[in-house]
């Protein structure tokens, strides 16, 4: 699903001329702050802000589409024109500009040229706990792998992320229920009980990309996203990650008679508890790791102690993710648009 956007559109003439004059308001009382004025949504108490450049003759917005137009992002729809255009009538109608079929094709000959853009996906896992221990395992997982993510949580891992602060791309799974405590679905929005129903046995998986990544995918512009290129780019980043089977824990394993002096010896620190990933750029360790995994089944770059086991593969499985809104909220008029 479509989530945040940045996107500009052209200004057209009348709105040109109208912002030109400048002034303290314009037409149905908008006021403005300089090069901005807010666009307030039906669900949002603060307002979008709105910027403008009367030099280049564009708007721009950052905004999460699916919360501005239907008051949550749970679940949405991967029509990334249909909701820019909703959100561009309603900027022009805030200066009491109807568009006419003239404009709206200056409009899209421009395009709606994108500087960021968040695609999604959700797994349900069937609990919350399971929630938390998918998590868990994701980031110990990447860890033991010497992938660069980190993690954020109190009392337990609550998300999961990639290159958090990177000026092109960035990736992250997190509790989704957890994050809706925090930022509450408004009260009006359709079927909302339902809808957090859905979230407490979510795992969301996030892409943010911005204007540099977004220019050199080819994919700078809104008519340029559907379903299809949401769908592969987000297979291709899960597949990246090589996502396994956990490895067993210090139960359930027996040990093998033939292993060698080093893999003994690291496999008995491994029990006592040795945090061995420290210590992961030392080949003789590395060489030991790929063999008790062969024959233990366990992988000592992972925590000794037990844990629920759970198959990564199969349960952030891209063929298993939700890209769009089960038909039961779609039905219920939860979701803008279709998916």
């Amino acid at each position: 699903m479509i989530d945040t956007a940045k996107f500009e559109f052209l200004m057209v003439d009348a709105a040109f001329y109208m912002l030109e004059r400048g002034g303290i308001s314009i037409v149905g009382g908008v006021k403005l702050y300089g090069n901005s004025f807010y666009l307030k949504g039906e669900f949002s108490s603060s307002g979008a802000r709105i910027i403008f450049d009367l030099g280049r003759r564009v708007f721009w917005v950052e905004l999460s589409l699916p919360k501005f137009l239907q008051g949550h992002n749970v679940f949405g729809t991967n029509r990334l024109v249909v909701l820019c255009r909703e959100v561009i009538e309603r900027v022009y109608g805030r200066l009491g500009i109807e568009l006419s079929t003239r404009e709206w094709g200056e409009i899209e000959e421009s395009g709606i040229r994108l500087m960021r853009l968040d695609i999604a996906c959700s797994f349900r896992v069937g609990s919350s706990a399971t929630v938390n221990a998918v998590l868990e395992s994701l980031f110990e997982h990447l860890r033991a792998e010497s992938v660069k993510w980190s993690a954020h949580g109190a009392a337990y891992t609550e998300a999961v992320y990639n290159r958090q602060r990177s000026r092109r791309v960035s990736d992250k799974f997190y509790n989704k229920h957890r994050e809706l405590m925090e930022n509450k679905i408004h009260p009006t929005v359709k079927a909302r009980d339902l809808l957090m129903k859905y979230a407490e046995s979510i795992v969301r998986y996030e892409v943010t990309f911005r204007g540099a990544e977004l220019k050199s995918l080819g994919l700078e512009f809104a008519d340029q996203w559907n379903t299809k290129v949401v769908r592969e780019i987000i297979e291709s980043r899960i597949n990246r990650l090589k996502l396994t089977q956990q490895f067993q824990s210090s139960d359930g394993f027996s040990r093998p008679v033939d292993l060698n002096d080093s893999s003994n010896m690291f496999l008995d620190l491994w029990l006592k508890g040795a945090d061995l990933h420290v210590y992961k750029t030392y080949k003789t360790l590395q060489r030991a790791r790929f063999t008790l995994i062969d024959k233990c089944g366990v992988d000592v770059f992972k925590a000794a102690a037990p844990r629920k086991c759970l198959d990564l593969s199969e349960i952030l499985n891209p063929e298993n993710a939700i890209f769009n809104a089960p038909k039961k909220l779609v039905r219920q008029g939860a979701i803008f648009g279709f998916g």
